[in-house]
């Protein structure tokens, strides 16, 4: 799940990666996107989205859950 300061049960890397992704200095895409399994994980989205935008700039997409 692309959220920060979030841990998921049982993926215990989770945080630290989206964290390090998420936050990764010098990126200049000008678009982030967002993918996930939505109907599991929806803690922590928005915030996520407002923190990516003030911190990158960038144009934040989230699209529609991950097929399974």
């Amino acid at each position: 799940m692309p959220a920060l300061d979030t841990d998921v049960a049982g993926v215990p890397n989770c945080r630290a990666i989206n964290d390090k992704s998420c936050r990764s200095p010098g990126t200049s895409a000008r678009y982030r996107l967002l993918h996930s399994t939505w109907d599991r994980y929806l803690d922590g989205v928005a915030e996520t989205v407002t923190a990516l935008k003030k911190q990158t700039g960038a144009r934040v997409i989230v699209l529609g859950s991950v097929p399974w």
